[in-house]
């Protein structure tokens, strides 16, 4: 067995490394170096980037998309295995769980340097660091940057920022001291923030508060405004919290806070929208912004003086600029997030397209010849039916969970061929508008075969919802959503949630006609 030239490699390393070793024969040469650069290739990562460490393998496995990159299933498990005969063979421990982080000789020297506490609470920056030949002292702002994506990316610790944050709050205590020479990193991401329980304000502003929020709660009959749901009365009253405590970080006393008129002041609305904007662009705030403003309006209509009142003029001076505001914000899109755009970007390419589109074919011609299939077969294909609804109609998962046979549902009668319609009532729907669709012959057709072969699996007690479990119970939204997404990446390898059909359905329609 060879002994390491470096004490914590990575993959180039591995690399080089097997294919210098003569005690290997030239095809295992050959083969693992391949089986290295595929692998690293399919990560979408250099192989300088991947630690040669079956814990960071095991991570990186869960988001590969081998289906994608057109290799069989067994062709990726010889890959995976190459690999760890690989790192077994150059002497990395493959059966330990732990990570095999070993250090280079000057950070060695540098832990020993520190108190025991100081040490232990660096180890795994310093484990990385060692990988990408990182020097104490060439250590910076970048290589903890890069260090929370080694984490993000290759570590199968759920709680990576609060691992990035022990190691940059330790380096900033124990190392980073003045004239010491090394720089003191400033937080990357927020360590988190509270904002003030209510108990903390004056009683008079409190009772303000909660008679609002009680008026929220009532519709009024001569108001020509929809009633506000639940979850949007809770957000006004958690947004309005989280405003008043910025204006308390911001150096406003608490005592001065004695009612819902005060803190509606202009000069007051700036300030706080101002710190509730913090270091973001407009661009990147403008959602946090917008719920402010939306609390702060309903506020100012609660307490709004009637119009035969003498300080009427005064105060519409007053609430002004914060409705100018509100209507600013409300005019710019939404957009998505980074994330979405960049799952979408994924699913734009033309093969991983193709193999998202035909998911649900592939998973039925798995069962085609199935005369009397399991549960498990059932809930493939359950999954696989909810993929073919939302590819035709891409229905918000609420609506998806709720589908029922005998009221959203009409099928082709005397069990003919065609396609079925699916229609919600308005009451039923987010936007109050009311939906009807028809499923194309192939969707309709899948569907069907859903219906008669598999769903009975699930039928423990008498539901007409098209969606059970195991009990026979009506899925939730939350559940059937968790699965979908878990049946794409175990299938794919993609990350994909049901929201997304509807940002999906509206690129292919773009691709489609543009402009």
């Amino acid at each position: 067995m060879n002994t390491l030239v470096k004490p914590i490699m990575n993959m180039a390393n591995l690399n080089e490394a097997v294919r210098n070793d003569l005690a290997l024969s030239p095809q295992t040469r050959i083969a693992m170096g391949s089986a290295i650069i595929r692998f690293c290739e399919i990560c979408g990562l250099d192989p300088t980037q991947v630690l040669a460490d079956p814990a960071a393998v095991r991570a990186l496995r869960k988001t590969a998309s081998w289906q994608v990159a057109g290799i069989s299933k067994r062709t990726w498990a010889n890959a995976i295995s190459l690999i760890t005969r690989a790192m077994s063979h150059v002497g990395i421990d493959v059966d330990r769980r732990r990570r095999n982080t070993r250090l280079s000789p000057a950070w060695v020297e540098f832990l020993n340097s520190l108190s025991v506490e100081a040490a232990k609470r660096i180890r795994r920056f310093a484990g990385f660091c060692s990988s990408r030949a990182i020097a104490p002292g060439e250590v910076n702002a970048q290589s903890f940057a890069d260090f929370l994506l080694y984490l993000q990316t290759q570590s199968v610790n759920w709680h990576v920022r609060d691992r990035l944050q022990e190691a940059r709050s330790a380096w900033n205590k124990w190392v980073a001291l003045p004239g010491s020479g090394y720089p003191q990193i400033a937080a990357a991401v927020s360590a988190g923030w509270r904002s003030r329980p209510w108990c903390e304000y004056p009683d008079s502003f409190q009772k303000d508060v909660e008679t609002w929020r009680s008026h929220l709660d009532q519709a009024d009959d001569d108001d020509d405004r929809e009633p506000l749901r639940p979850a949007t009365i809770k957000n006004y009253h958690q947004t309005l919290r989280r405003f008043i405590s910025h204006l308390v970080d911001d150096g406003l006393p608490i005592e001065k806070i004695v009612s819902l008129s005060f803190i509606l002041d202009p000069v007051l609305v700036k300030r706080g929208m101002k710190r509730v904007r913090g270091e973001r662009t407009d661009v990147e705030g403008r959602s946090g912004l917008h719920a402010t403003a939306q609390a702060l309006l309903s506020a100012a209509r609660f307490i709004e003086l009637d119009p035969k009142h003498p300080g009427y003029g005064e105060q519409q001076l007053r609430f002004a600029p914060l409705r100018k505001s509100a209507g600013k914000l409300r005019r710019q899109p939404n957009g998505m997030v980074r994330r979405n755009k960049d799952r979408l970007a994924k699913l734009d390419d033309p093969t991983a397209g193709r193999l998202f589109r035909n998911l649900h074919m592939t998973v039925a011609a798995r069962h085609a010849g199935v005369t009397k299939p399991t549960l498990a077969a059932a809930q493939e294909m359950q999954m696989a039916t909810a993929h073919a609804i939302l590819l035709e109609a891409p229905l918000r998962m609420k609506n998806l969970a709720s589908l029922d046979l005998d009221r959203h549902l009409t099928r082709p009668p005397g069990g003919r061929t065609g396609s079925s319609r699916i229609a919600f009532e308005g009451c039923e729907m987010k936007n109050h508008d009311a939906l009807e669709t028809q499923l194309g012959p192939e969707g309709s057709a899948f569907l069907d075969n859903y219906i008669k072969r598999f769903r009975p699996l699930f039928l423990k007690k008498q539901n007409s919802a098209v969606f059970l479990t195991r009990n026979g119970s009506t899925k939730t939204a939350k559940t059937l959503a968790k699965q979908y997404s878990a049946f794409v990446l175990r299938e794919l390898g993609l990350v994909v949630h049901p929201h997304l059909l509807r940002h999906y359905a509206g690129m292919m329609w773009l691709n489609a006609l543009p402009g």
